[in-house]
């Protein structure tokens, strides 16, 4: 039983209503009942003064049982078939009460079981009758009634304040909501479920259900309507549908439609449904969005031209596509997930797979070649490479991509044996013309020497002019031919770098006197610049970079029909020990177009096939240079403007740099001439060696000088180009006063290989110094060491230490007779004594029968006995004791590092190269039969 006790102040009307038609006196008597009554639910009126305000508002009876008239017809039943009455003192009895139970639900769904008594209520002394009943009955048919009225209504008021309750929190979610009365087909919508589509909700028009289904996409439509079909027919407890909706815009979006049957009538149809309406518009693209991303990954996966597999730690294939599965049997292919390799391979290859499983589950990645056996039997190579990653749930699988390369190996091995034949080819043509070297070089060697030695003898003219005509053909042909040959060796990886002390300004004034032989009659100034190298001795290749010298400078000159070419040569400290040589040549010749310099470098290439036709050439000399800088660990890089000329910079890495000596306190230099470039580059060198010096280009700013000269001035430069207009001026009795002024010491600029007529000059007065300007010429002369000039005196400069006179006897060891006779008279004509063998054996022979040979050139390739083995036997005495520490000069066509160390390893003392030059000739043996000469 549920009891709460009673407040006295709750009896209002509902009272006034039991006791109506009782007299006033029975009515007061009444009230001190209803208030000793504790049971809220008693039939005997306290269910009125409590159901509408305490426990009656929380409950509402079930369909099967309720508060009605045959319920209370049942209660009135057992009253009166009890047999005794209970009547306390005063003015009313009270029979004892009847009871039942009902079932009752809370507004919030709980199950009650609720026990209801009556009790007749009678005045004292009274019995039991029919009438008493009847009024009884009467009091209870108007409780009755009163209750299921104030029951419905309490039940209404409930639902209201529950649907409040529900729309506060739709419209929190910011959800549109409608409700359809079914039979009515009336539809209501709120604000907000308009606002979703863009539309304020009056703008919608007429509501029904088809406002709704109108505003979907067609493809949508019939499935939102069977699915609201379903609903409706009981099938399924809730509507929902996801669908796309036009928005005002003009834009399909997607929202997600709820719904639910909330009341039916008698019969169990459904007469209203209530339900949300949701934009997942953004939610839905994701979905799509995401969908269509696995999608398109799933196709990769499945049709990928690669072998694609997952595995789990415990190695077993928990992903794979078809072309992986094609790799089993069929009658296995259905079973490949959940298999792990080693269970379908033979041990080595599952256990190769296993160590790339454990490799990569540990280290993170792991890759390699494998061979696997396909089903038809066929050994095929797979490049497979396995990743480590984790899904969602931290846990690690591995991703396999196997890629098969069998058919990519099978050309690469196409390819590396078509490699091997066109290097072997390759290598075989550099062979060859490799070892054509001395072949070559022989016959050359007799041309040039024998139109040297006719150079030389000529007394006429015009015979010399044709001679020297043919000197330098064939001397375009042997560059030719040494082109070709380096070439060969370089593609033949044949040569090899021989490193020396290098006397850079000899190298530089050596390369400078043969380019100027090419020059002939073009209007051309060469220049040279070494202000900038603080160095004249390096350690490097001295062949090896005169070449690069050479092949630049020529290709300046070739190309410049008139203007300058300039040779720059800068040092750059790289380390205590190594330095980076950078040559600079310069030329204002016919330049060159962007697209004709990307070809430049390229072997057997011109800037145009016109420029081979127009200049001649082979096209190798850049390709030489550019090959050898970078064996030198350098490059060679090209500036050009078409009709403007040339910039060429090459650099080679040098060791063990020396530093130039400190050039002697000296006093001011005047420099008197009209040539800028070369009198700039003259005043550049002084410059850094601190030497004051002054620039003059004409002679009356040098009378006009000549009055205020500063103190010191030693030296006067003046250009050849202004000699005679000097010597006229000096001797003129007006300038007299002005000439004392002028430093006694004079020198000449001139060109190299040129006389002068001194005649109208003091003796002793007169120094040359040839152009181009050579560093260490210029550092001589200033030191007071050149050669005074005599009438008629050959200008070129030649140290001291070179002037020694030819003396010896030489034997000369040579098998072809032409390359014997021009080494015979190369050597006779500069006052050696000379004999000559064919062969080593007769070399020997020779030697024992004479006994005053100092010096042996020796050919090393001969008959009968070959130079290697004539040296040997001269080593060990074969020749006579007295000869075992001869002089031996070795002199080949081979021109390779290998060819001189494998001569100097047989016990010969210097090399010389064929074709025979009569300087290096002589200069070679000279420097072996006197320690004091130096080449």
């Amino acid at each position: 039983m549920l009891s709460t006790p009673i407040d006295s102040n709750l009896v209002d009307d509902d009272y006034s209503l039991l006791t109506s038609d009782m007299t006033a006196e029975e009515a007061a008597q009444l009230t001190p009942v209803f208030q000793t009554l504790t049971d809220h639910l008693n039939l005997d009126g306290a269910m009125l003064l409590c159901h509408s305000r305490s426990l009656w508002n929380q409950l509402y009876f079930t369909t099967e049982q309720s508060l009605d008239s045959e319920f209370i017809e049942s209660l009135l039943g057992q009253f009166r078939a009890e047999s005794h009455w209970h009547c306390p003192a005063g003015i009313l009895d009270f029979a004892l009460p009847v009871h039942d139970e009902l079932a009752a639900l809370t507004l919030f769904s709980e199950s009650l079981n609720i026990e209801l008594s009556l009790c007749v209520m009678l005045k004292a002394g009274t019995t039991a009758d029919e009438a008493l009943f009847d009024r009884l009955q009467h009091y209870l048919q108007i409780l009755t009634t009163l209750c299921e009225h104030i029951t419905r209504q309490r039940i209404l008021q409930a639902r209201l304040i529950k649907k409040k309750r529900l729309g506060f929190i739709v419209e929190a979610t910011g959800a549109g909501t409608w409700e359809w009365e079914i039979p009515s087909q009336r539809l209501q919508l709120n604000a907000r479920w308009a606002n979703m589509l863009g539309y304020q909700l009056n703008e919608l028009g007429p509501l029904s259900i088809d406002t709704v289904f109108n505003a979907m996409h067609p493809q949508g439509r019939e499935t939102a309507r069977a699915l609201l079909h379903d609903c409706l027919q009981g099938h399924t407890e809730y509507y929902d549908c996801e669908c796309r909706m036009l928005h005002k815009s003009g834009e399909w979006m997607w929202f997600h439609e709820q719904g639910k049957v909330t009341d039916y009538n008698a019969k169990g149809e459904p007469v209203l449904m209530a339900g949300t309406h949701t934009d997942i518009n953004d939610k839905k693209r994701i979905e799509i969005a995401l969908a269509e991303k696995a999608s398109f990954q799933q196709l990769m996966f499945d049709h990928l031209p690669v072998y694609l597999f997952v595995k789990d730690t415990d190695y077993r294939i928990v992903m794979a596509n078809d072309k992986f599965i094609s790799l089993y049997p069929p009658e296995k292919r259905h079973k490949v997930i959940g298999y792990t390799t080693v269970e379908d391979y033979n041990k080595d290859e599952a256990a190769q797979f296993l160590r790339m499983d454990i490799l990569a589950f540990a280290s993170g990645s792991a890759e390699n070649e494998e061979q696997i056996q396909f089903p038809n039997g066929e050994i095929r190579t797979l490049w497979t490479k396995k990743i480590r990653f984790e899904d969602a749930r931290g846990e690690s699988f591995i991703l396999g991509v196997a890629t098969d390369i069998t058919n990519v190996k099978a050309s690469e091995l196409a390819m590396q044996l078509a490699k091997n034949e066109a290097e072997q080819a390759n290598q075989a043509k550099s062979e060859f013309l490799a070892t054509m070297s001395h072949e070559i070089r022989t016959p050359m060697n007799g041309i040039m020497g024998m139109l040297e030695l006719a150079v030389q003898q000529a007394s006429d003219k015009q015979q010399q002019r044709r001679l020297e005509l043919a000197r330098t053909s064939a001397s375009a042909l042997l560059t030719i031919i040494n082109d070709i040959l380096d070439f060969s060796k370089i593609e033949a990886q044949k040569m090899e770098l021989e490193y020396a002390s290098i006397e850079i300004d000899l190298l530089v004034q050596r390369i400078v006197e043969e380019q100027l032989a090419h020059l002939n009659t073009k209007p051309v100034q060469l220049h040279v610049d070494l202000s900038d190298l603080p160095f004249n001795r390096l350690t490097g290749d001295e062949v090896r970079l005169g070449q690069v010298l050479t092949n630049l400078l020529s290709n300046a000159i070739k190309f410049t029909a008139e203007g300058e070419v300039q040779l720059g040569l800068r040092g750059i400290p790289l380390d205590s020990e190594h330095i980076l040589l950078e040559i600079t040549v310069e030329d204002t010749g016919i330049g060159m177009t962007e697209a004709q310099q990307q070809v430049l470098f390229k072997p057997f290439s011109q800037a145009d096939s016109s420029t081979t036709r127009r200049f001649g050439g082979t096209g190798l000399g850049l390709s030489i240079v550019q090959r050898l800088t970078h064996m030198m660990k350098g490059k060679v890089t090209v500036t050009s403007k078409l009709n403007e000329g040339s910039q060429f910079t090459a650099t080679a890495t040098l060791s063990s740099p020396v530093r130039l000596q400190q050039l002697p306190e000296v006093g001011g230099v005047i420099v008197l001439s009209s040539l800028h470039r070369q009198a700039r580059l003259l005043c550049k060198q002084l410059a850094v060696w601190k030497v004051r010096f002054i620039l003059i280009d004409s002679l009356d700013s040098l009378a006009e000088f000549s009055e205020k000269m500063p103190p010191n001035m030693d030296w006067l430069i003046i250009d050849a180009a202004l000699q005679a207009e000097f010597s006229a001026w000096r001797n003129s009795k007006k300038q007299a006063r002005r000439v004392e002024l002028l430093p006694t010491n004079l020198a000449v600029l001139v060109d190299r290989d040129t006389t002068i007529n001194v005649t109208s000059l003091p003796d002793n007065t007169l120094h040359t110094l040839n152009k181009p300007v050579l560093r260490h010429e210029l550092f001589a002369l200033l030191q007071g060491s050149a050669r005074n000039v005599t009438n008629n005196a050959d200008l070129s400069f030649i140290p001291p230490h070179q002037m020694v006179a030819p003396t010896g006897r030489i034997l000369i060891a040579e098998d072809n007779p032409i390359n014997r006779e021009v080494a015979f008279y190369m050597l006779q004509d500069s006052g050696f004594s000379v004999l000559s063998a064919e062969d080593g054996k007769h070399a020997i022979d020779l030697l024992k029968a004479n006994n005053d040979i100092n010096l042996v050139l020796m050919d090393c390739r001969m008959p009968v006995m070959d130079g290697f083995a004539a040296t040997y036997a001269i080593r060990t005495g074969k020749a006579g004791e007295q000869y075992k520490n001869i002089p031996i000069v070795a002199c080949t066509a081979n021109a390779s590092v290998q060819d001189k160390q494998e001569c100097l390893q047989a016990g010969m003392n210097a090399y010389i190269t064929k074709p025979l030059r009569k300087k290096i000739l002589i200069d070679t043996v000279l420097s072996m039969l006197n320690p004091d000469y130096s080449i």
